[in-house]
């Protein structure tokens, strides 16, 4: 997923958007969201398969595992949520036109966004354990990038009325995606 976020941001700063790379985006997005249930329900089969069996392994980290891996799980469910989101309007607006009146400054300063909270979701669905203080300080690296690109957009003259409804959208969608990045991580880290 942290993988397709960057080829989110790799469309929105080419200096020619490639229509059909962000459909293709889009489509892999609806598969992600399809293989997420799969592995809920996997992870659920084997949650119930270890309260059912009698000899469970003590200490083998199973029974902690599994229940952040659905947490895990969740959290990159409603990430997807806002990335669908995000690609739909990126793809109405590519489609429109309406993405060549985006600031060149903008459009680079979203996609060191979208790199930074890639980052953070690199980290929480990695195999080992995350590092909660790092993890934390990717998440914090990402908010503080999207609250300047914020503050920019709110004083960029350069923009259209229709570009500054556009970079709302985006930076409100981007704003939703961290905020459950943080939150889905605090429920893994107290899972």
């Amino acid at each position: 997923m942290a993988q397709r976020l960057k080829n989110l941001a790799d469309t929105l700063e080419a200096s020619d958007p490639d229509l059909d790379h962000l459909r293709q985006c889009r489509r892999d997005w609806h598969g992600l969201s399809a293989e997420c249930g799969r592995i809920r329900h996997a992870i659920d089969t084997e949650i119930e398969n270890g309260r059912m069996n009698p000899r469970r392994s003590v200490g083998g980290g199973t029974g902690e595992a599994l229940p952040r891996a659905r947490e895990a799980i969740t959290v990159a469910e409603r990430s997807m949520d806002h990335l669908r989101s995000m690609t739909r309007t990126l793809d109405y607006a590519l489609d429109s036109g309406e993405l060549g009146g985006l600031p060149a400054a903008f459009r680079t300063r979203f996609g060191a966004v979208l790199r930074s909270a890639a980052t953070a979701m690199l980290a929480i669905g990695q195999a080992s354990p995350t590092d909660q203080d790092l993890l934390d300080e990717r998440i914090d690296v990402a908010a503080t990038e999207l609250e300047r690109v914020q503050r920019q957009e709110r004083t960029s003259p350069e923009a259209s009325p229709a570009a500054h409804a556009l970079q709302g959208t985006l930076l409100t969608d981007a704003g939703r995606l961290l905020a459950d990045i943080r939150s889905g991580w605090q429920s893994i880290a107290s899972t």
